[in-house]
C-alpha cells in the first residue's frame, strides 16, 4: 500500500519494479501479486501482469466495505 501522500508519484511502479528484480536476482522465474485497488490493478496490467482471478467482497475497507481482490502474475 502506497501512503496517500505518495500516490501518483510513481512509487507502485517503482516498488512493483523492485520486486522484480530482487525476484530475478533470486533466480525467481514468476511474481505473483494480489490487490484490492483498482488502480493498481490497472498498473499491474500496464507492467505486464495477467489477472488470474477475483475473490469478490474479500478485503474490508476503512469505511467497513467489502471490495473485492484482484489476483496477478508474471512471468519473469
Amino acid at each position: 500500500m502506497v501512503a496517500p501522500s505518495h500516490q501518483r508519484n510513481g512509487v507502485a511502479n517503482n516498488l512493483v519494479r523492485l520486486a522484480e528484480e530482487k525476484a530475478r536476482n533470486a533466480n525467481r522465474t514468476i511474481v505473483t501479486l494480489d490487490t484490492s485497488s483498482n488502480v493498481m490493478a490497472a498498473i499491474s496490467k500496464q507492467l505486464g501482469y495477467t489477472l488470474y482471478g477475483t475473490i469478490p467482497e474479500f478485503v474490508e475497507t476503512p469505511k467497513g466495505e467489502l471490495v473485492d481482490t484482484h489476483f496477478f502474475y508474471k512471468k519473469l
